[in-house]
């Protein structure tokens, strides 16, 4: 199955080497797309590198070690995709930080963090690759990966929070700004999804694995690949008529 709804397509993905990011690589390959791989950590992009190389051929996969929160590490990634492949079809932005702590106790240091962590660097990505697009005529698609929290917050979250909601107001922006040019802008806001960063913040509230099948709606958490076919779907065709939307994983309730 797969190799069919993003075919000839390239893709950049943020936050490539773990959780959803890992699972939307993954799938994004497996429906044909080359793949950038997006990640500061160095040693499971290249694992993930090799994974989908050797599946799927030796063009289908880069990886770019970057900050996401830099500006020239930015434009570096997004010259290396164009470099490498000639063009950038699908933006995928799910880099994230969750610096888990109360509001009295969140230092300006670490809200600054989390902000150019999880709201500038989407900033950044769709001002670079939406310019590349605009450039050279392509009808792109940008997912942002916002949370439940972005919507209707959560303890010990105030910047993590605050971020998720900047990444669904800048969304909708984007959306209106950058339809003249065929680009759709769309986000998916995950609500409990089986991370290895989900699992520190549930085990910072205690949460046992009951309190897991009675908290949430389908009793239990849910899987990174369950949110990626969501971000598939918004990239792709089948969802061409589709923007400025904020779609949730999980539940809202």
């Amino acid at each position: 199955m797969g190799r069919e709804r993003l075919q000839g397509l390239v893709s950049i993905i943020t936050g490539a080497a773990g959780g959803i990011g890992r699972a939307t690589s993954l799938l994004f390959a497996n429906e044909g797309s080359k793949v950038v791989l997006v990640d500061i950590n160095d040693d499971a992009g290249k694992s993930l590198e090799s994974e989908i190389l050797s599946t799927y051929g030796e063009d289908a996969a880069l990886f770019v070690k970057a900050d996401v929160s830099d500006e020239e590490d930015v434009k570096r990634c997004v010259s290396r995709a164009i470099e490498n492949y000639g063009h950038i079809d699908i933006l995928v932005n799910n880099a994230a930080l969750h610096i888990i702590t109360t509001l009295l106790d969140t230092t300006t240091e670490n809200w600054q963090k989390t902000l150019d962590v999880n709201l500038k660097s989407v900033f950044l990505f769709c001002k670079y690759v939406a310019s590349h697009m605009i450039s050279k005529s392509i009808r792109g698609a940008i997912v942002n990966v916002s949370s439940i929290q972005g919507i209707r917050g959560g303890v010990l979250s105030a910047a993590y929070a605050a971020s998720k909601a900047g990444i669904i107001g800048l969304t909708k922006s984007l959306a209106v700004e950058l339809a003249p040019y065929g680009i759709r802008v769309n986000a998916v806001a995950p609500r409990a999804i089986d991370t290895p960063l989900f699992r520190r913040y549930i085990a910072s509230r205690g949460l046992t694995e009951d309190d897991i099948k009675r908290r949430y709606l389908f009793g239990r958490l849910g899987r990174p690949d369950e949110v990626a076919w969501s971000i598939l779907f918004l990239a792709s065709e089948e969802a061409s008529y589709i923007s400025g939307e904020v779609l949730v994983v999980g539940g809202d309730f």
